[in-house]
């Protein structure tokens, strides 16, 4: 018998530049400590005055760890800020069905550290 496990669809983008191998551990130990799914691409970015490469981080409701939409937000704001300084990037972005939202470190906050 085959028992199939439903929950409601919530597709999540992460964007973030930097280098897929740090990020592919980083989410492994993630996904470890919070129990979640994630899918992991390559991808370019092309922008006003520039380019880079980075990558595409899918985030499903996956229903063998079920969540609220809420909950998957959270948990993809979470890993957004984690990327951030283990990828020592300054920049990210997560797309949810219907809300984007722009991670960006502080430039003086930055200047503080130093």
């Amino acid at each position: 018998m085959i028992i199939t496990h439903v929950s409601p669809s919530v597709p999540i983008k992460i964007y973030i530049a930097g280098d897929m191998a740090s990020a592919k551990n980083y989410i492994r130990k993630f996904c470890m400590e919070r129990g979640a799914c994630f899918t992991l691409s390559p991808t370019d970015f092309i922008y006003t005055g520039g380019a880079e490469s980075g990558m595409c981080i899918g985030l499903e409701n996956y229903p063998r760890f079920p969540k609220l939409g809420e909950d998957l937000i959270e948990i993809a704001r979470d890993l957004a800020e984690g990327l951030l300084d283990a990828l020592y990037q300054k920049t990210a972005m997560v797309v949810s069905p219907d809300d984007t939202f722009w991670f960006e470190f502080d430039q003086l906050f930055l200047l503080f550290l130093l």
